[in-house]
């Protein structure tokens, strides 16, 4: 009761908040985060809208989302980076695939095993691309998918690799079905996820959910180094 009393004074008891997020986090991240935050808020309403870069950017910007959550999101006028964390690509495969007990892996060792992959129109390639580039190898991809989770449930239905990042298992890590492994040869800039929200928008619930979002991505396998803006700028 008391806590429901604090909420009403706050503005917090009732309302809505719009999510503009590319297919990563939408299948791996919000889902607990969301659960949390509403096991608090129950007349919570949540709007979720799956994006790419472009409409993404342009949802938040315009105001018509509250928060936009995405990879390598370009730095944009008027808008506050509520957090951010660097990670680097890595592969992923089932707890009792053969390439899982190695201390380490190479891109070389990926490429004998069946390649379920990301296509070009998702953030993860152009960092896989240049990785393989960089090394002079071939990607010979067995499937391409703009789907997360077609990546996940494929290398659990066969002895496939796929490559992503260590916040898109983290509920599988967590349970133990799926391993990250990270690669030998890391490449040179690191994938960025970035929260971003408009300089004037004042959603009172907003901050709740970066909050468990953020807490979320610090349990995340193989995490890199943070960059966690406590008083979120405005990027321009």
């Amino acid at each position: 009761r008391d806590r429901r009393l604090i909420d009403d004074m706050r503005g917090l008891h009732r309302g809505e908040l719009v999510i503009a997020a590319m297919a990563g986090p939408t299948s791996a991240i919000l889902p607990r985060a969301l659960a949390e935050l509403r096991r608090s808020h129950r007349n919570l309403l949540v709007h979720l809208r799956m994006c790419g870069h472009r409409e993404l950017m342009e949802a938040v910007q315009q105001g018509e989302a509250d928060l936009g959550i995405g990879f390598d999101l370009p730095r944009e006028t008027g808008l506050r980076v509520l957090a951010s964390r660097a990670v680097h690509l890595g592969a992923g495969g089932r707890r009792d695939h053969p390439l899982a007990g190695e201390g380490g892996i190479s891109l070389a060792d990926c490429g004998a095993w069946p390649l379920v992959v990301a296509d070009t129109s998702m953030a993860i390639r152009p960092h896989l691309d240049a990785l393989h580039a960089r090394l002079n190898l071939r990607l010979v991809p067995a499937m391409e998918t703009n789907s997360i989770a077609f990546m996940r449930q494929m290398v659990l239905a066969e002895d496939a690799i796929t490559f992503l990042t260590p916040f898109d298992i983290i509920e599988e890590a967590s349970a133990g079905s799926l391993v990250f492994l990270p690669l030998r040869e890391r490449s040179q800039w690191p994938q960025h996820l970035a929260l971003l929200a408009h300089a004037s928008n004042a959603n009172p619930f907003l901050h709740l959910l970066v909050e468990r979002i953020t807490q979320i991505l610090d349990s995340a396998p193989g995490r890199g180094p943070d960059r966690t803006l406590a008083a979120a700028p405005t990027v321009g």
